[in-house]
């Protein structure tokens, strides 16, 4: 039980607000609130968001550059698609009127979040990339240092 407390030390908060997203999702909000259905998913993933920018704040020591970015875009994303759908709840078409503006709105803010999307797999591939690296430069280094501490045995 220690070995996983110590191994989900970098994703605890983000379990934990992906949990209450859940909850939050699954708990019909609308008999309580004047809510849109939109409204309601934007509620559960912006906490999903919170949870990763809270993530970044309390591992910030223990994350390498690209693990920053890549929480850091995660929650921004997840934070400005969450408020989005809180403050436009004329995005679901059954609660408000259609209007031009409205209509003509929809795919640019489709497009932005595309960009953005492809920008958050950009970063994470960085940060899988660089992980990579570090990890066969360490075996490289275990490997050369077997081999150096084998030659001098054998010299012996």
């Amino acid at each position: 039980m220690k070995k996983l407390w110590r191994k989900t030390s970098r994703h605890r908060l983000v379990i934990a607000f992906s949990a209450l997203a859940v909850i939050i999702y699954c708990t019909p909000l609308q008999r309580y609130v004047t809510l849109g259905r939109y409204q309601h998913y934007g509620i559960a993933i912006g906490l999903f968001g919170v949870g990763y920018l809270l993530q970044t704040i309390w591992s910030w020591k223990e994350f390498t550059r690209w693990a920053r970015w890549a929480y850091l875009s995660t929650g921004i994303f997840s934070l400005t698609v969450g408020l989005t759908f809180f403050y436009n709840p004329w995005l679901d078409t059954k609660v408000a009127p259609q209007t031009h503006a409205n209509d003509q709105m929809r795919p640019i803010l489709m497009a932005l979040y595309l960009l953005s999307s492809l920008y958050v797999g950009a970063v994470y591939a960085r940060w899988i990339k660089e992980e990579n690296k570090t990890r066969s430069g360490a075996a490289e280094g275990n490997v050369a240092a077997a081999s150096v501490e084998s030659s001098s045995q054998q010299g012996v």
